[in-house]
């Protein structure tokens, strides 16, 4: 009889019923649940006297958990490095970040220390750099007075895409 796929409790009755010695090992497998028969020796469809065979059934353990790690400051081709290694799908987005480097994780949506499986699937946002929007600048700076009782002039120079020393 083929108990591969069954549930082990039940194939382990089954063959003992049928007169069969029956042997288990464990073993992790990300096709089958846990308790359920990935191979047994020997073969099905083997002819075998039951009362001197000993079936083997090696079960599942169940699937391999992994651990999701922080993927800020990792590019692209670094997570999907990663997610190819452990069988993550993952779909990418981008949008703007004046805090993140252009090409880098901003965002998962799964949170480091998060246990998952193979095939899980998991969105990442990438930093699509800065939108190029203007800023404000605070900068507080000290200046000496000459106290001759002549007006102090002050010229303020901004140098960025639109503007330079020279306008």
């Amino acid at each position: 009889e083929d108990y591969t796929g069954k549930d082990v409790d039940q194939a382990e009755k089954s063959a003992k019923e049928k007169g069969f010695k029956v042997e288990i090992s464990e073993e992790l497998s990300d096709r089958l649940d846990k308790g359920k028969i990935i191979e047994q020796t020997p073969a099905p469809g083997k002819k075998v006297l039951p009362s001197e065979t000993t079936l083997h059934f090696k079960v599942s353990k169940g699937k391999k958990l992994y651990t999701m790690p922080d993927f800020k400051g990792l590019d692209r081709k670094g997570v999907e490095k990663y997610a190819q290694t452990v069988g993550l799908n993952v779909e990418f987005s981008e949008e703007y970040s004046d805090h993140i480097g252009k090409g880098l994780v901003i965002d998962q949506s799964l949170a480091p220390g998060s246990s998952f499986t193979r095939g899980t699937k998991i969105k990442v946002t990438l930093s699509k750099g800065d939108e190029g929007q203007s800023r404000r600048f605070k900068h507080t700076f000290t200046i000496p007075y000459s106290g001759n009782g002549e007006s102090d002039s002050i010229e303020v120079y901004v140098d960025d895409l639109n503007h330079n020393y020279d306008t």
